[in-house]
């Protein structure tokens, strides 16, 4: 395997859409024509959108040409309520295909989101609940909270 890991700029944004709407067609495959050209609209809105004002941090993983994984991170600021005035980035993808699941891809493109949260100044990363990545966030030393992850160790 010749594995490259890419930190996606605004010339991935279509390998970005196309491979987040392959990941989505893997759950959900009742969807129409119409809808499906509306997800790719707004994908392509929301990655062009955050990767241009640095809120958003995403990652490519090739297997030679062929794309392995990709996942993303997005930044922001809860308000100041409660005492929660922090900075704090959310893992909203992360998607390994079927056949590199046992690998060291999806623990590696995990690190390298992380890694994105810490440098961005994040006080707090959760991720989302996706059942299919548990053990992988476990493995990493995410806790569940409620309906999602959160690594404990920055909170």
């Amino acid at each position: 395997m010749e594995i490259t890991y890419k930190r996606a700029s605004m010339k991935d944004i279509d390998v970005l859409v196309d491979t987040r709407l392959e990941a989505r067609d893997h759950s959900d495959k009742t969807e129409d024509s119409a809808a499906m050209m509306r997800r790719r609209r707004q994908a392509y809105s929301y990655f062009r959108r955050n990767l241009s004002e640095n809120q958003n941090v995403a990652y490519i993983v090739y297997n030679g040409s062929e794309i392995a994984a990709f996942g993303d991170v997005i930044f922001y600021h809860r308000r100041p309520l409660f005492n929660q005035n922090k900075e704090r980035a959310y893992i909203s993808n992360l998607y390994t295909k079927p056949e590199y699941q046992d690998t060291e891809i999806p623990f590696r493109l995990l690190d390298l989101l992380v890694l994105a949260s810490l440098e961005n100044g994040a006080e707090e990363i959760t991720a989302d609940g996706e059942i299919a990545a548990d053990p992988l966030y476990r493995k990493y030393g995410f806790t569940r909270r409620d309906s999602g992850w959160s690594l404990v160790e920055y909170a």
